[in-house]
């Protein structure tokens, strides 16, 4: 009994022991279930947070898409293999234009590009991909395939792994065809501005609003500096080189340009002589004013016309006394005899209707007379210097008739030539035959006419007071397209019959007196053609103040006009450019800023102007890069490069600048020109996108983009290396890869719903890595599209929910 009570005792211990156990393991327990629930609200807490940096991921990737897909840059991703991986529709634009091998993924890239550059495009990518290079950046000449110039810049850039490893290149594209193209004529309105102001043939002068000089060129230097003391000709008084008596002319003009600004004013005005006397000038005044609307500048060009003003005078003078003379004159050549010119009663006389007429018919070659005899009397006059003899003649009718011909040589155009003055004498010689007794003699036969004939350039008729047409020039009836060779003696108004009022009030207001003129006149041909015409209208006298008609003096000045226009596009092309404009003399300092470089800068132009660039350096750059700047550009050559720049307001932005020299004709460079664009947006983008790059590669969260059939495009470093695989290894592979064949169906039912929904709700997947061993992973799906709204891309993200 002793033992049994001993046994229950011992029993009795050993459940009390257990019990004790019990209690302990209890406590433990009920402590692991605290953990666990802290554990399962950290797990909570951590889900959620992924879940947030999924949201901002994908919205990272929206942000990225949008600006590849928006940006004026092309760009094109290559693997080694020089295969496309991605490409914006800027890049597809872009090379489209000089390839008709379209660029789609997996193409290769070189397809896209001519055969003469694929070599020297190849050797740039082994270099890059090989490291030896870490950025490549040119501007190539390439032909379109209707055969236009198309200018790029060119950059490539490696895009490397966390390893260090060059595993693709990013292509940057960007058509630079409009700049280069304004570029050039830019230059070539710099060329032509630097060649117009240093014409030989006219003065070009710049005053400010007090009359003093601001502006000459070299030829007014040459003509004029010699009344300047010392030769000091800037900010003098310029009344100085303008004689005294026409000082009240000058004022005048000036006030009209103020009056009306942007309006040229012409006038003459006589110039001291260094020889003495005075020189005449014809000047043309403009007005020009400041960004307020305010006269601030005079800009004067003026020629000489001393020889000309002259020259016009006796050309008009010697003109209507050739068409008016009551006798044949004519004018032949000194070797040939042929008629080059002759008055209406020299062919008249003949029994022809016009000059032409005359020269198409040798009638002096008739008999009684050869070639022999009237070559002898050309050279008799050249040998003496003048003939005189009678020449029996014989018109289109047979009809003869007696000429007392006096021959002189004379020089025309510097060319020898033989002029032919001819008095009909018939009704003499039939006195002389019937009073045979009576010797009557021609006196006073040496008054002969001497005429010195200039051809001119402008198209010029002779009208009487009838307005019947007494004289036309060649370049009349070229110009105003008058084909009737009978035009001489015909009424204006029956060869121009639809002639506007406007013309005939002129000719009416000239027959009495007055002189008009027009500097730019539109006129307007049947064939619709526009022509613009310089033209005056001005009386000639018989003698004394007998009005005996009008002159026409009209020049077709349409090129001219033409001219100016496409010098104002380009000014405007300058002054309304997108991009920042600025020109600095040699020294660097600003000589013109256009209004975008104000926008963007904050500083005016007259802030601006006299300043140095240096006012927008942010401090930031090295010395360095601003010494390579100017080595580049002061050695002939263009410099292109980021800037780092501050505002007027202390703001700070980015520049892509590309400067270079503008040479003079002597090859010498006169200025710098700069082009820049704003970069600070595509910067803060570069930035942003570096940013998600950065923590897509540093989540702890799977993700993964693949193309539509499934190949992936890109995965981040969690969700290849929990699956056993490096990245790189992964590109081009099918997300297959990562399921057993009994999961497929499920994977497949996902992916039906992704393309029907655009997307699909987290759900647990099987998934299997490199070594054999499954794990599940908790996956959502997103289909993203690109800027037309048609499906480009699958994106897959997850994470694991239990250890691999």
């Amino acid at each position: 009994m002793q033992s049994l009570n001993e046994e229950l005792q011992s029993t009795n211990e050993e459940l009390q022991s257990s019990n004790e156990e019990l209690e302990t393991t209890n406590e433990e327990l009920q402590s692991s279930n605290e953990e666990i629930q802290i554990t399962y609200a950290e797990l909570k807490e951590t889900h959620e947070v992924l879940a947030k940096k999924e949201e901002l991921l994908k919205t990272e990737q929206a942000y990225s898409r949008a600006l590849l897909s928006n940006t004026l840059q092309g760009f094109v991703l290559i693997d080694n293999n020089y295969q496309v991986l991605d490409y914006n529709s800027r890049a597809n634009e872009i090379l489209g234009r000089i390839s008709k091998h379209a660029v789609r993924k997996r193409s290769q890239f070189l397809d896209s590009v001519p055969e003469k550059d694929v070599a020297e495009m190849l050797i740039t990518f082994k270099e890059c991909f090989k490291g030896s290079k870490e950025h490549v950046e040119d501007v190539i000449l390439l032909k379109t395939l209707d055969e236009q110039d198309l200018w790029l810049s060119f950059s490539v850039n490696p895009v490397i792994n966390s390893n260090g490893k060059v595993v693709s290149l990013a292509i940057g594209l960007l058509d630079i065809t409009s700049q280069k193209i304004y570029q050039k004529e830019l230059e070539s309105l710099n060329r032509r501005q630097e060649t117009l102001l240093n014409a030989q043939t006219h003065y070009v002068l710049r005053t400010d609003m007090e009359g003093r000089h601001t502006y000459w060129n070299q030829i007014f230097e040459e003509d004029y500096g010699w009344l300047y003391k010392d030769g000091k000709i800037d900010g003098t008084d310029s009344l100085i080189s303008i004689s005294g008596h026409d000082h009240h002319k000058a004022f005048k003009a000036v006030e009209e340009c103020v009056a009306e600004p942007g309006k040229v004013v012409k006038v003459e005005l006589d110039k001291p002589a260094k020889e003495g006397g005075v020189r005449t000038t014809l000047w043309e005044f403009m007005c020009l004013t400041d960004e307020n609307g305010q006269p601030s500048e005079m800009q004067c060009m003026g020629i000489e016309i001393t020889l000309l003003k002259e020259l016009r005078k006796s050309e008009t003078q010697f003109r209507t006394l050739f068409d008016d003379a009551p006798v044949s004159i004519l004018v032949h050549d000194r070797e040939t005899g042929e008629i080059l010119d002759a008055n209406g009663i020299a062919w008249k006389s003949y029994g022809f209707d016009s000059l032409k007429e005359l020269k198409e018919n040798d009638f002096w070659l008739e008999p009684p007379y050869s070639f022999k005899e009237a070559k002898e009397k050309m050279d008799e006059a050249v040998r003496e210097g003048y003939t005189q003899f009678e020449w029996k003649s014989k018109n289109v009718n047979g009809e003869v008739f007696w000429e007392l011909v006096t021959l002189r040589p004379i020089t025309i155009n510097e060319e020898e030539q033989i002029l032919s003055v001819a008095i009909d004498i018939t009704e003499k010689k039939a006195i002389e035959e019937s009073l045979k007794d009576n010797e009557l003699q021609l006196l006073n036969t040496n008054s002969l006419l001497e005429y010195v004939i200039e051809h001119t350039n402008s198209a010029v008729a002779i009208l009487d007071d009838k307005l019947h047409f007494v004289y036309v020039s060649e370049r009349f009836k070229k110009d105003f397209q008058v084909q009737d060779e009978t035009i001489i003696g015909r009424h204006h108004y029956d060869v121009f019959p639809d002639l506007p009022q406007k013309w005939r009030d002129v000719h009416a207001r000239a027959l009495k007196g007055e002189v008009l003129h027009a500097d730019a006149d539109p006129y307007v041909r049947d064939s619709g053609e526009e022509l613009f015409t310089r033209w005056e209208c001005r009386p000639w006298y018989k003698s004394g103040d007998q009005i005996g008609g009008i002159v026409l003096y009209t020049a077709v000045i349409t090129d001219e006009i033409l001219r100016e226009r496409e010098l104002k596009k380009l000014s405007t092309a300058v002054t309304q450019n997108p991009a920042s404009v600025v020109i600095t003399d040699i020294d660097g300092t600003i000589e013109y800023v256009n209004p975008k470089f104000s926008e963007l800068t904050g500083y005016t132009q007259e802030e601006a102007i006299g300043k140095n660039p240096r006012i927008l350096k942010s401090g930031f750059q090295p010395k360095a890069l601003y010494e390579k700047l100017w080595d580049t550009i002061s050695n002939g050559k263009i410099w292109r490069g980021e800037l780092l720049n501050k505002k007027k307001n202390g703001e700070y932005y980015w520049e892509f600048a590309t400067m270079a020299p503008i040479f003079g004709k002597d090859g010498i460079i006169k200025n710098y020109l700069a082009i820049k664009q704003d970069i600070s947006e595509q910067k803060k983008s570069q930035k942003e996108a570096e940013r998600f790059k950065a923590i897509a590669e540093e989540s702890e969260f799977g993700l993964a983009v693949a193309n539509l059939q499934g190949e992936i495009i890109y995965i981040n470093n969690f969700f290849a290396r929990i699956h056993g695989f490096e990245p790189e290894a992964l590109k081009g592979k099918h997300l297959s890869i990562f399921h057993t064949e009994e999961q497929m169906e499920r994977v497949q039912m996902l992916h039906n719903q992704l393309f029907n929904d655009g997307y699909y709700q987290p759900a647990e997947v099987e998934h299997v890595n490199q070594a054999g061993h499954t794990f599940s992973m908790l996956m959502s799906g997103v289909l993203l599209k690109d800027e037309f709204g048609e499906p480009e891309f699958i994106a897959a993200s997850g994470r694991t929910t239990r250890n691999v």
